[in-house]
């Protein structure tokens, strides 16, 4: 029953753990955007 539990918390965790790196390389993206917009502007 504990063994089971840990497994499947395990899972949990790899699984959020898969999400977060996804949202940063994300917000990483947009902010490269945004700044590489900012210096077309500027010329």
């Amino acid at each position: 029953m504990l063994k089971k539990l840990s497994e499947v918390f395990n899972g949990f965790s790899k699984q959020i753990l898969a999400l977060e790196r996804i949202n940063s390389q994300r917000c990483v993206g947009k902010d490269l955007d945004t700044t590489k917009t900012i210096f077309e502007n500027k010329r």
